[in-house]
C-alpha cells in the first residue's frame, strides 16, 4: 500500500470517529 494512501485512510478513519463521537454527544444531549 502507498504511504500517502495509508495516511489518507488513517486521517479519514480518525475524522469519522471524531464526527461519530460528536454526533452521539449531540444525540445524548437531545435525548436527556
Amino acid at each position: 500500500m502507498d504511504i500517502v494512501m495509508e495516511g489518507t485512510m488513517t486521517t479519514a478513519y480518525l475524522v469519522a470517529i471524531d464526527l461519530t463521537k460528536r454526533h452521539f454527544k449531540v444525540c445524548a444531549m437531545d435525548f436527556y
